[in-house]
């Protein structure tokens, strides 16, 4: 019966960092994926049925995707640089930080670790989701 608390235990941190690394994945593609959303509802909302506004979504994500890149490969000044990037950082910022509160809501009881904590895992997210869509270094 004592065996079960530490179980209990070492299955929550595993599902906790399964959560955490959820996040920090699929918070990539937060732009792509609401760019994938808003023309999916549109193209069903325009007459499409659900299959062909499933293939309108995901050729919208996949459009997405691959125009930020040729835009941030193609993008000689720098603002240009920095325009796509925040366009990619700002969903991924806004994404990490409401689910890490949320995570963080019931485990941490000080308003400030949690903030503390909020902000680094929002930090690590974003630069995170900008070196996964972006991979390259391109040269000034």
């Amino acid at each position: 019966m004592t065996i079960m608390i530490p179980f209990t235990l070492v299955l929550i941190a595993v599902g906790f960092a399964v959560a955490c690394r959820l996040c920090f994945y699929f918070a990539a593609y937060a732009l792509p994926l609401l760019c994938a959303v808003l023309a999916g509802r549109w193209a069903f909302d325009t007459g499409a049925g659900l299959f062909s506004a499933l293939i309108v979504a995901i050729a919208a994500f996949a459009f997405a995707v691959v125009m930020s890149q040729l835009a941030a490969m193609a993008g000689r000044p720098l603002w240009v640089r920095i325009v796509i990037f925040g366009l990619t950082i700002i969903p991924a910022a806004a994404i990490s930080y409401l689910f890490t509160t949320a995570i963080l809501e019931g485990l941490v009881p000080s308003a400030i670790w949690r903030f503390i904590f909020t902000i680094i895992v929002t930090i690590a997210a974003s630069t995170g989701a900008v070196r996964r869509l972006y991979p390259f270094h391109p040269a000034a």
